[in-house]
Order: C-alpha cells, then sequence, then structure tokens
C-alpha cells in the first residue's frame, strides 16, 4: 500500500475518532444540563400550580383544577399531572394527550435520560391538604437529546468532511515529490535514465532526489562512455579511412555471420593496376572516379534488404548482398558497370590511361566456408578482367532450386502443411542448465526433405509472403503451448514485415492476452538489429503493446553499424544476442567488456550464438559471458533443475 493511502486512511480514522470522542463528551455534558433544565423546569411549574391551587381554588373544586392542569400539560411537556389528598389519595391525574416521536431504541439505551417528576403541597392556610405531582415526559426527554445529538452530528459530520478534503490536498501535495521519486525509481529500476529536475522543497525527499539523480547520471555516463569507446574502436577496426566504407574486417565478419543462417552474393568491384592510375591522373580525378563507383552500387542496391558495401586493403570495392538471387539484381549490376564506363569516357579518362574496370560476382549459400566464398568471388574477378567488351562475370555453385522451383515449392508448402518449427537450445553454462529455446521455421517438401531459412527466406521476402508464413508459425507454436503446465521460455523470431502492419502486432498481443496470460511460458521476440535501425517507429510501437503482456522483447544479431545506441534504452530489451565472431577473434577481444558493461546498464542479458567448438565455448565462458548457443553448445548435455 502506497504512503500516500497509509496517511490517508490514518488521517480518516484519527479525525472520525476524535469527533466521535469529543461527540461523546459533548452529548454526556448536553445530557446532564438537559436531565437539570428538565428538572427545574419541572419543579417550578409543581411549584406554580401548588401555589396557584392553594391560594385561589377550593381543594374540592376539581372541574377548576383541571382546568389548570390541562393549560400546563397541553404543551406535551409533562407526561402527567396529578392531585392526591391528604392520605395519597389521587384526586386528579391528568395525562398529556399529545403523541411525541419515538427516539431511537439503540440511542436511547446509549444516552438514557431520567425524566424527572417532582411534588409540592397544596395549602389552606398553614394546614396541608392535599399534594400535586408533576412528572416530566420521557419521549420529550429523550427528544430533547436525541435532537441534540442530530445538531451536533451534522456540525461534526461537515467538518470532517472538510478537514479531510483540506487533509487530502495538504497531504497531496507533501507527497508529490514523493510520487515523483517512486516514478523515478521504477525507471531505476527498468534501467531507464530520468533525472528528476523538479526538486522537492522537504529537506529529505531532496536529499533523495539527488542522490538518485547521482546515480542515474553516473549509469548514463558508463553507458555513453562505453558506447563512445565501441564507437572509436569499431572506426579503428571496421572503417576504412578514406571512404567511411567497411574494411576487410568488416566484410570477414559480416560474411561469416551471414554464412551461419543465408545464402546470397558477394561481389567485387577493381580498378585494374589502380596504384599506376591515381599516380597518372592524380589523387583527385582518382579519388573522384572511385566515389562514383561507391555512388552507383549504393544508390543501385539500397533498396535490397542488408547489403553491405567494404573497400578491401588493395582497393577492391565489395558488395555483400544476403538473401539476393543473381537473376533478380543482375540488370542492376549491367546498368552500373555501364554507368561507370559512361563515366570514363565522359571524362576521358581513357586519353591518359587504360583504365580497366571488372565486376566479378559468386553465390554463396549457407555454411559455405569463408574461404570458399572469397576464393570464388576472386576467381569470378579475373575471368572478367580478362573479357574484352563487358567485364562483368558471374559465378555460382550448384543450388538446390531455381527461384521459380521454390516459389513453387513454399506455395505447396503454405497449401499443405509443409511448414514447421524446429527448436535450439540456449543454455545457461555457469550450471549446464536450459534458459530457453529458439524456434525456427522449417520448410519440409513433398519426399521429406528439410530446408532450412536460409535457403528460401529471400524468395519468401521477395513474394511478399514473410508475414504470412511467420503468423502460421506462430500459431502452431502457440498451439502446441497451450494446454502446456511446465514453467517455460520460448524465442520467436519476427521480422519488421510483421512489426510494421498493426493488424498483426494487434492479433499477436490478443492471442497472448487470451491464451498465455495465466500460463507458465513466457515469450521472447527477437528482432533482427538492422531490422529496428530501419524501422525505430515501429519497433517502438511494438514494444509498448508487448509491455501489455507478461512477454519480453529482444534483439538479435546485434551489430556496431549505429554510432548511437540511445534506441536501446527506448527498447529496453531483454537479452541482445550477438554473434560469436564480434568477441572470439582476437581482434575483438576488447570488445566482450564493453558489451558486457553496456547490456548491464541497460539491464539486458548477453547471448552469443554461433558458438560452433569446444575451444570458443571455453574462452567465452573464460570471458564471463552467461548465455551461449549454437551447435557446440547442442552437443552438451542438459542439467536437470
Amino acid at each position: 500500500m502506497s504512503l500516500y493511502k497509509q496517511l490517508t486512511i490514518l488521517i480518516t480514522i484519527f479525525l472520525v475518532l476524535m469527533s466521535t470522542v469529543l461527540l461523546w463528551f459533548i452529548l454526556s455534558y448536553n445530557k446532564n444540563l438537559i436531565e437539570n433544565q428538565l428538572g427545574s423546569n419541572a419543579k417550578n411549574s409543581a411549584s406554580f400550580l401548588g401555589l396557584s391551587i392553594s391560594r385561589d381554588v377550593d381543594f374540592k373544586d376539581t372541574s377548576t383544577m383541571e382546568g389548570m392542569i390541562n393549560s400546563i400539560i397541553d404543551n406535551g411537556f409533562y407526561e402527567y399531572i396529578a392531585v392526591y389528598d391528604i392520605d395519597d389519595n389521587e384526586v386528579i391525574k391528568i395525562s398529556s394527550p399529545r403523541e411525541l416521536e419515538k427516539t431511537p431504541k439503540w440511542f436511547s439505551n446509549i444516552f438514557a435520560i431520567n425524566a424527572p417528576n417532582f411534588n409540592s403541597n397544596i395549602m389552606n392556610g398553614w394546614i396541608n391538604i392535599g399534594s400535586l405531582e408533576v412528572k416530566v415526559h420521557q419521549d420529550y426527554a429523550n427528544n430533547q437529546m436525541w435532537n441534540t445529538f442530530k445538531s451536533i452530528a451534522k456540525i461534526f459530520f461537515f467538518s470532517t468532511i472538510l478537514l479531510l478534503i483540506v487533509f487530502y490536498f495538504f497531504i497531496n501535495k507533501i507527497l508529490r515529490p514523493l510520487n515523483r521519486l517512486s516514478i523515478q525509481a521504477k525507471a531505476i529500476d527498468n534501467n531507464e535514465f530520468i533525472i528528476e529536475k523538479e526538486l522537492p522543497n522537504t529537506v529529505e525527499f531532496k536529499n533523495v532526489a539527488l542522490a538518485m539523480n547521482k546515480t542515474i547520471s553516473k549509469m548514463e555516463t558508463i553507458f555513453n562512455k562505453e558506447v563512445e569507446t565501441l564507437n572509436k574502436y569499431n572506426e579503428l577496426l571496421y572503417k576504412d579511412s578514406d571512404t567511411k566504407l567497411g574494411n576487410k574486417n568488416y566484410l570477414l565478419l559480416k560474411l561469416n555471420s551471414y554464412l551461419k543462417n543465408s545464402h546470397g552474393l558477394l561481389g567485387f568491384v577493381d580498378i585494374k593496376d589502380e596504384i599506376s592510375f591515381k599516380k597518372t591522373v592524380g589523387f583527385k580525378s582518382y579519388f573522384s572516379f572511385k566515389t562514383f563507383i561507391i555512388e552507383q552500387l549504393d544508390n543501385g542496391f539500397k533498396s535490397n534488404k542488408d547489403f553491405i558495401l567494404c573497400k578491401l586493403d588493395d582497393g577492391v570495392i565489395a558488395i555483400l548482398l544476403p538473401n539476393t538471387h543473381y537473376e533478380d539484381v543482375s540488370k542492376k549490376f549491367e546498368n552500373i558497370y555501364k554507368n561507370i564506363q559512361d563515366y570514363i569516357k565522359t571524362n576521358k579518362l581513357n586519353e591518359v590511361f587504360d583504365l580497366k574496370v571488372a565486376v566479378g560476382i559468386s553465390n554463396y549459400v549457407q555454411n559455405t566456408s569463408l574461404k570458399d566464398v572469397m576464393s570464388k568471388t576472386d576467381q569470378s574477378l579475373s575471368i572478367a578482367m580478362q573479357k574484352n567488351d563487358l567485364k562483368l562475370n558471374y559465378l555460382e555453385d550448384d543450388i538446390k532450386f531455381t527461384k521459380q522451383e521454390w516459389i513453387e515449392l513454399l506455395q505447396w508448402a503454405f497449401d499443405y502443411d509443409g511448414l514447421f518449427f524446429h527448436s535450439q537450445n540456449i543454455l545457461n553454462i555457469t550450471n549446464n542448465t536450459l534458459y530457453m529455446k529458439e524456434y525456427y521455421t522449417r520448410l519440409k517438401d513433398k519426399d521429406g526433405n528439410v530446408y532450412s531459412p536460409g535457403d528460401f527466406w529471400s524468395i519468401v521476402g521477395s513474394m511478399g509472403w514473410l508475414g504470412k508464413l511467420e503468423k502460421q508459425t506462430i500459431k502452431k507454436i502457440f498451439q502446441t503451448k497451450k494446454e502446456s503446465t511446465i514453467e517455460d521460455k520460448a524465442v520467436i523470431n519476427l521480422t519488421s514485415d510483421f512489426i510494421s502492419n498493426k493488424v498483426s502486432v494487434q492479433w499477436l498481443i490478443e492471442e497472448l492476452n487470451k491464451s498465455f496470460i495465466n500460463k507458465p511460458i513466457t515469450f521472447y521476440f527477437e528482432c533482427i538489429n538492422a531490422d529496428i535501425l530501419s524501422n525505430i517507429d515501429d519497433f517502438k510501437y511494438f514494444t509498448k503493446q508487448l509491455e501489455t503482456t507478461k512477454h519480453k522483447f529482444a534483439i538479435e544479431s546485434f551489430t556496431f553499424d549505429s554510432d548511437n545506441l540511445d534506441y536501446l534504452k527506448d527498447l529496453k530489451p531483454q537479452y541482445i544476442k550477438i554473434s560469436k565472431s564480434y568477441i572470439v577473434s582476437n581482434e575483438n577481444r576488447i570488445t566482450d567488456s564493453i558489451l558486457i558493461n553496456i547490456t548491464s546498464t541497460i539491464g539486458a542479458q548477453l547471448i552469443v550464438k554461433h558458438v560452433e567448438t569446444k575451444e570458443e565455448f571455453d574462452l567465452l565462458k573464460d570471458l564471463g559471458i552467461k548465455y551461449l548457443q549454437g551447435r557446440y553448445v547442442d552437443t552438451i548435455e542438459v542439467a536437470d533443475v
């Protein structure tokens, strides 16, 4: 219970208790006053009547006495007035004819008033000839007390309400800084960097706010310094200083990662005898020509998702096109080559130097070795350079199916339940326990052959079927998990096609809230880092929607491609998953501590994937990485919890 509610309840109880006690004392005091007043009135009336009858009325003249008594008793103040002779025999007794409102019984029991009666003597000279008794009406006495109670209770009730309202506003104003501190504390718990600029006036609250601001500033400073260090290291290790493109290290890093789960193209663009060309035409003309080639490649392939441009050590420009078929981009390569030749002719570069530019392209498939891809692309470039006219060449390894055959297979899979899912363990290697399972889409043909996403994912994307495929896979995973009573963590991958579709997101959130709100399973929705950088607003919307459930958001295939990592603070991923290529090589050793610090600062966990050997496993374990995934990890026996 909040402090505001506790104080509100305490003050309310205090005011009600004080009002009750005061009301009790006031009514008790008033009870004595009423009894004394009634007694005094009864005594005066008895004395007055007794004196009047003694002086003016013959004791035997009962009719006159009745008239005098009736004139007094009609007001309802008295219950009865009686006249007795010297022997205490009743001569006259007249009771009040008026019906009085009954006081509630519970009140009469608590505040029982003694309705007094008084006697006076009736004299004939100095001789006592009788007596007169006046009895105050009990209901009249109770009503006097009841009316007093109601009047005082109304005053106390409205006064208490007014005081409570004043107190509530006063407490709310006093505790408003505490509410802001509470929000700030929750933000710290969620690893959000919120500085409270409006400091409280209360000294204690102000000191707490200053301490929390200082803590948050330190956290943010650590985060920013680590990001700055990472950016400097990234620029030093992975960027070409002249063109600001990625260098050979960057190409190998990205290609090594893509080879694990995709197919695609690698192309080299080379200027023959580049050093001599630079000396002949001068650096300015050389650099302009090089920049033109880069711009042509960048503009020509910017619509291709995740494409990468790099400048290798020998001046060759490399282009990496993951999940791309050559038939889809062959015209682009031809147009780029033609534009390069037009530039050479327009600027008359061939008049001062025998300038030759060649483009060599090769394909790669999932799990091809890095060395084989690079060698094959070099071979394709050599063949292109030897051509006379169009120095453009494409070498292709044997492929499983043509694009059209893949399309037909996928259509069959959609119609005949050829899509299913496969899982891979993510281990907590501190005790070799299962941390979570990641689920992947698989495709099965009529003969039972199984294909991984790296084989067909580009076809699905080019046909606009990603959302359809993901939704179908999610439904199947959900179906298997709905009846499960075992505590579980399941990872599902989502693309930007799904995330950018508000209808799909709404369907997902509704399914989670409808089917898994009380289930012991937590889903972690992984999204590729490159997709996030390209569609940050859509992913912010998705994470906000996901916060309405108990399920989590995570980042897959994290890279250093962005100089600004503030989006991590906005999206608040549960974990960040990165390829082992960014950590295990000698060049990357410095990044391990930086990554661990960055993830811990934002409250995320770090998972390393593509762990394929025991050496990699042991190295990552020694570095303090807690969660690992990969082929070698799959061979480790999972310990029972």
